[in-house]
């Protein structure tokens, strides 16, 4: 049985799905993708240290909120 998988757009993802799709990718041990999301969200205004600290809850902090 083979599986087909769609290439995700990461950049194209909201932030919450982009959220998801980042717990699925360190689940899955994929460090560039983890990486990418990272910078993603950091571009969007998010604080890395909001991020970092609330991660495994999935309750990250935007710098304007």
């Amino acid at each position: 049985m083979t599986e087909e998988f769609d290439d995700i757009i990461l950049s194209e993802l909201n932030d919450d799905e982009l959220v998801e799709q980042m717990h699925e990718d360190l689940y899955d041990g994929l460090a560039d993708e983890i990486a990418e999301g990272t910078q993603i969200l950091l571009d969007r205004g998010w604080e890395a240290t909001g991020f970092i600290r609330t991660y495994p809850f999935g309750i990250w902090n935007r710098a304007d909120s």
